[in-house]
């Protein structure tokens, strides 16, 4: 597998990594895309084994973290870990530092782990940003060692031009795929 560097002080991150979220469902037989827990451990452990070493979870993403959490401290210590917040369950999005906060301690618990990874902001706007002064925030976060590094999840573009410049976030993330390629003028400014 084919690695590149993500930061100073995690190890290189494989090029191809596995986003958990399509593996949420693991309590609900009838719908779509439920796999046991069990099977989604078993597809955990054979991305590991096939050299896959990031893996993207939530705190809305089922019981994604704690079958992360099942991992053998071993198999974790291979493996970058990232996870998000900001989406609460009933659709609505809360950025205010306490909410966040309690959400990474929710993480850090079902994960098993002392420091998340990557810590990332589930779709703030520029609003949210400055209101809840978030980029301090995550410094904070990253001084008390919860987390190493930090991110946005980009949604709503306006007025992130100025955001992306600063040396406080460690990276984004941008809707981009074949069907959504309106942001490759946002990656390019990346």
């Amino acid at each position: 597998m084919i690695r590149g560097s993500f930061g100073k002080t995690l190890p290189k991150v494989s090029k191809i990594g596995l986003g958990l979220s399509q593996l949420s469902n693991t309590r609900k037989k009838l719908l779509y895309g439920y796999k046991t827990r069990k099977e989604v451990l078993s597809i955990i452990r054979l991305g590991i084994k096939n050299g896959i070493n990031f893996f993207d979870t939530g705190t809305n993403y089922g019981e994604t973290e704690n079958i992360l959490g099942s991992l053998t401290n071993k198999e974790k210590s291979k493996i970058i870990i990232s996870t998000k917040a900001g989406l609460k369950k009933n659709g609505k999005r809360s950025f205010l530092p306490s909410y966040l906060e309690q959400q990474i301690d929710k993480s850090l618990k079902n994960l098993r782990l002392e420091r998340i990874n990557l810590f990332m902001l589930n779709k703030p706007n520029i609003k949210d940003i400055s209101r809840n002064e978030l980029i301090y925030f995550l410094e904070k976060l990253k001084k008390k060692g919860k987390i190493e590094k930090s991110g946005i999840i980009i949604g709503d573009r306006k007025g992130f031009k100025k955001i992306i410049k600063s040396e406080s976030l460690d990276c984004f993330s941008v809707l981009f795929n074949l069907i959504h390629t309106d942001n490759i003028d946002l990656i390019k400014e990346i």
